[in-house]
């Protein structure tokens, strides 16, 4: 029987059967979606498997550091590890931030490469501290930190940058405080306590006289007997008072250390002699020293007595004692008497017209008294070449000169066929004979004479046939170290060839250039050597006044006393000019030879010491021949770029400027110092042949003549 049939057993309980259970509210009738999700779960897992994958083996290990090592370093853009101070970043450029207390905060982008290890440091720049100054013994001083002011002291100066930092603290009359502190920064707070020190010393000074003021540099300190204090430092002390010449020094000051100057003694103030003479332009001396030429004022001492001397040439001394007071001027009229010589002239034709110094003076047949200077003797008639000379009476001596004047014809007849040169007469001193000489010089009238002509472009020819080669204006380098810039804004003509014996002997008939054992110098066409650089000088100014040109020096009793810069009569090329035609290229650059190439010369390029003069020269150059023993005629070799012929060799060649030594920097148009003991020389002639002599920057100083030492002429185009 079963269980359920017997009605003695209890009833078997009911069964619960599951239901659907549907959540409250809004989700109440969502139905999820039937999806596949095992195989989703299996497919995102593969995906971050293989962008782990991706991530390690493509991100490079960057090793990041900072100071201070307290910060906080974070990298944005994308995802990163770290351990260690060490990165796992990808290729490509992420901002790295970092922080600390105290310290500006960084933000900085880096770029990480492929490179297996790389590595970036950083630091953080400290805020800026305070810096609090104590100060003793004054109640206020300026402060500055690094040169620039920061505020007074004492007190507290905010917001100083951290770092090492110059701190000076100053006061007038003290002496600075400058101290070097490194600042912490990061907002702390440091103290620097300063103590200045007196920056005076004391100063005694006493005077005789007394009551003189006493100056430091231009203010006033007071009078003598003077108590006081100097600050340190040079001081310029100073005494003066009036009627009294000051007194000066120099006192090196130091703070503590007193000064003490008790015999400063005053001198009483110069008197002055202004003196003035009839004729003007006479040399003063006094107590035996050059002062000058009249009209001329300058101080002597006071109350003493001196002894004044007045000289010119063709008059006798003026001679005085006198003594001037402080403070005044003296006049002194000095009236030179004339110191008179008698010149007797006798002329033919006997009508012919006498010009003295300028001015008309009758017939020329005259007996004349002069003054013992040098008077310039024209003798003109029409139809008939012009006679001129200079002629310097002499005391006790009459002399006495017979000019004949030559007709046109004449004259013409000499221009082409040159008088041969006389032999010297050896009962007539040089002297004599070139006194000689000059009387017999003659000028011709611009209708007979050869005027300046224009031989081609860029060329001129003087009246004694000579042509002269525009050099335009430029820039270059001069000397030997190209220390010098010269520009040279004026143009110039500058002499194709040396002045021939015979051009300089239309001045100087007896002139002998000299000669050697075995060569002639004197010959017409050789260059003209063994002459003063102020021959050179006198023979320019007798050319420019036959062409009637402004005479460039001003002569007076043979010698050169001045120039006249803007004056375009012929003169002497200045060491600039001479160098710039000799090495400056037309198309740029320079030469260090007259020639091409380097040493030695090779081919025909000039006239140097060479095997043809072994009879005459001990050191020549080995090889070389130009077939010249000595010189030679002007113009036989080949000119230089510029057409200038024998710039190197031949002759050397008087210049211009005094020699002086060659400083560096810039100039325009130079004519070098104003004195000197002798004239630079330039060129190598044909007794020289070291590679020294040759070069074009060689130059040597000149104090007499030589028998190899020339000149060529040049003047200013404009």
């Amino acid at each position: 029987m079963a269980r359920g049939d017997d009605p003695h057993l209890p009833s078997p309980p009911d069964f619960i059967e599951p239901v659907a259970f549907t959540p409250p509210g809004l989700l109440r009738g969502l139905v999820w979606p039937s999806l596949p999700w095992t195989q989703l779960l299996v497919l995102s897992t593969l995906l971050c498997t293989v962008g782990a994958l991706i991530f390690i083996f493509g991100a490079r290990s960057v090793e990041l550091t900072v100071t201070p090592a307290e910060s906080t370093l974070t990298v944005a853009h994308g995802f990163a590890l770290h351990w260690n101070g060490h990165w796992m970043l990808l290729p490509g450029t992420h901002r790295v931030a970092a922080e600390a207390s105290g310290y500006r905060p960084l933000q900085q982008q880096i770029h990480v490469t492929t490179e297996p290890l790389q590595h970036y440091a950083f630091a953080l720049q400290p805020l800026p501290g305070t810096l609090r100054i104590t100060l003793a013994p004054i109640a206020r001083a300026d402060v500055s930190i690094d040169d620039r002011a920061a505020g007074t002291a004492p007190g507290v100066i905010e917001e100083v940058a951290a770092g090492a930092r110059e701190v000076r603290v100053f006061a007038p009359r003290y002496l600075d405080f400058i101290s070097t502190l490194n600042i912490e920064g990061r907002r702390r707070e440091q103290t620097l306590n300063v103590t200045l020190q007196p920056a005076w010393a004391e100063f005694t000074l006493a005077s005789n006289p007394l009551g003189a003021t006493v100056l430091s540099g231009k203010a006033s300190l007071g009078v003598t007997p003077f108590k006081g204090e100097l600050i340190h430092g040079e001081r310029e002390i100073t005494v003066q008072k009036r009627g009294y010449k000051p007194w000066r020094r120099v006192l090196h000051v130091r703070a503590g250390q007193a000064v003490n100057i008790l015999d400063v003694r005053l001198e009483k103030d110069d008197g002055y002699i202004s003196i003035t003479s009839t004729p003007a332009g006479a040399a003063v001396t006094v107590d035996g020293k050059f002062k000058g030429e009249t009209p001329l004022k300058f101080p002597v001492a006071a109350e003493t007595q001196h002894d004044l001397l007045v000289l010119k040439t063709g008059f006798l001394p003026y001679q005085t004692t006198l003594s001037v007071a402080s403070g005044i001027t003296q006049e002194v009229p000095a009236q030179l008497a004339p110191e008179l010589a008698v010149i007797e002239l006798v002329t033919t034709p006997a009508d012919a017209e006498l010009v003295l110094d300028g001015e008309a003076h009758g017939s020329a047949t005259q007996r004349l008294t002069l003054p013992t200077f040098e008077h310039e003797i024209i003798v003109r008639k029409a139809g008939f070449a012009t006679y001129r000379t200079l002629v310097t009476p002499r005391k006790e001596v009459e002399k006495r000169l017979q000019i004949r004047l030559k007709t046109a014809a004449e004259m013409a007849a000499e221009e082409a066929a040159p008088t041969p040169l006389p032999p010297p007469d050896p009962q007539a001193s040089s002297l004599a004979q070139q006194q000689a000489d000059l009387i017999s010089q003659h000028i011709v009238p611009p209708t007979v004479a050869a005027a300046v002509a224009f031989a081609g472009e860029g060329l001129v020819k003087s009246s004694l046939g000579q042509t002269l080669k525009l050099i335009p204006s430029g820039d270059f380098r001069m000397g030997a170290g190209a220390t010098r810039h010269v520009r040279l804004t004026r143009p110039y003509y500058l002499g194709v060839r040396e002045v021939t014996n015979g051009e300089y002997r239309r001045l100087i008939s007896n002139h002998r250039s000299r000669g050697t054992t075995t060569a002639d110098l004197d010959a017409n066409t050789l260059p003209v050597t063994n002459l003063t650089w102020e021959a050179a000088a006198i023979f320019c100014n007798w050319l420019s006044r036959r062409e009637s040109l402004s005479p460039f020096y001003q002569l007076k009793y043979g010698r050169v006393l001045g120039i006249n810069p803007d004056a375009v009569g012929y003169r002497l090329p200045t060491e600039a000019e001479w160098e710039f035609a000799a090495r400056s290229k037309p198309a740029g650059g320079s030469m260090d030879f007259p020639w091409e190439g380097p040493f030695p010369p090779r081919g025909r390029v000039g006239n140097y010491a060479d095997q043809a003069a072994r009879e005459l020269l001990k050191s020549r150059l080995t090889g070389y021949d130009d077939g010249f023993a000595a010189a030679a005629p002007v113009g036989s070799f080949p000119p230089n770029q510029r057409g200038i012929q024998d710039l190197g060799g031949n002759a050397a060649e008087w210049t211009h400027d005094f020699f002086g030594e060659e400083a560096a920097g810039e100039f325009a148009d130079p004519l070098g110092p104003t004195a000197g003991g002798g004239h630079v020389v330039r060129g190598s002639s044909w007794m020289q042949s070291s590679v020294n002599e040759l070069r074009l920057t060689y130059r040597s100083s000149g104090t007499a003549p030589r028998q190899d030492l020339g000149f060529r002429l040049a003047r200013y185009a404009q």
